[in-house]
């Protein structure tokens, strides 16, 4: 376990103070224990985007962790998704966002996983990714006609939503030292303030 206590300034929330659980491997190494098989934002913006506000299964939101752009590596666990905004005119200022997420292999009404598809959130200035837990929000400013990439970390259950100007948002800080099982790498330390538990 981690408890990551660096302050991050990548705009995703929560920024610090958030519980990571890996797996520990041989010879040192950690690896990601989360299978997650649907990734969605919710909040009080989706109508914006044409879905219910704070619905958990609409598809037309899912972000999916497959290397198609905006998502930059498949199997890292950081999940994108570009979202078109224009055939919209709503605004809403201070929109609220977290996130959805469920295991694979488990359908977003079965028992084992909380019955109703809300037993797995991210997000929230407060809490990261936890189970059986109701995650404060985020928020973010809903632009009339305004393209916007949602991306959420299932490492760290850190949830970001920008403007898509570019059509990208840079995928959030790993500041601590997460091994990759996907790629064999350790992303480097940068101001390491973290505990580790074993």
């Amino acid at each position: 376990m981690i408890f990551d206590r660096n302050n991050y300034t990548d705009g995703f929330q929560p920024a610090t103070d958030f519980v990571v659980v890996l797996g520990e491997e041989a010879a040192g190494q950690r690896s990601f224990l989360n299978d997650f098989s649907y990734v969605q934002p919710v909040g009080n913006f989706m109508n914006a985007f044409g879905s219910p506000d704070w619905s958990n299964n609409a598809p037309d939101l899912e972000i999916l962790d497959n290397g198609t752009p905006p998502d930059t590596v498949a199997g890292d666990l950081i999940f994108s998704y570009l979202e078109f905004n224009n055939a919209f005119d709503n605004a809403v200022a201070g929109a609220e966002i977290k996130a959805v997420l469920r295991r694979a292999g488990v359908a977003a009404d079965d028992p084992t996983d909380g019955g109703d598809g809300w037993n797995i959130q991210a997000g929230g200035p407060d809490d990261g990714l936890t189970i059986d837990g109701n995650n404060s929000v985020g928020n973010f400013d809903v632009v009339q006609g305004t393209d916007y990439v949602f991306k959420v970390d299932a490492v760290t259950g850190r949830v970001g939503a920008a403007q898509a100007a570019a059509k990208t948002l840079s995928d959030p800080d790993r500041g601590a030292e997460y091994y990759d099982a996907q790629s064999g790498t350790t992303t480097p330390s940068t101001n390491v303030n973290d505990w580790l538990l074993f």
